[in-house]
């Protein structure tokens, strides 16, 4: 099995919030909210995100989190070619 070409090292939430009061039987809509941005001469990516939960029925947030992320990658890119591409 290959490695992952980058793994999480720095994390740390910035918000969170928990409201289980909600019907029993609820049914939960969970929304995403991510933004990043690629580092290209430190070869790291910073993960920004959103996760909310809600309860269809009352509209409640059962859940809201928000969390920032750091991905070193492991591999070494040959950054040139690497720009390149993203352009």
């Amino acid at each position: 099995m290959e490695k992952a070409a980058f793994k999480l090292v720095n994390y740390h939430f910035t918000k969170a919030s928990l409201d289980f009061n909600i019907p029993k039987k609820a049914n939960l809509n969970i929304s995403f909210n991510p933004k990043g941005v690629f580092k290209v001469q430190e070869a790291e990516y910073s993960l920004m995100c959103n996760v909310v939960i809600e309860c269809e029925e009352t509209s409640a947030k059962v859940v809201e989190v928000s969390y920032i992320a750091i991905f070193p990658l492991r591999i070494k890119l040959c950054l040139m070619k690497f720009q390149t591409f993203l352009r």
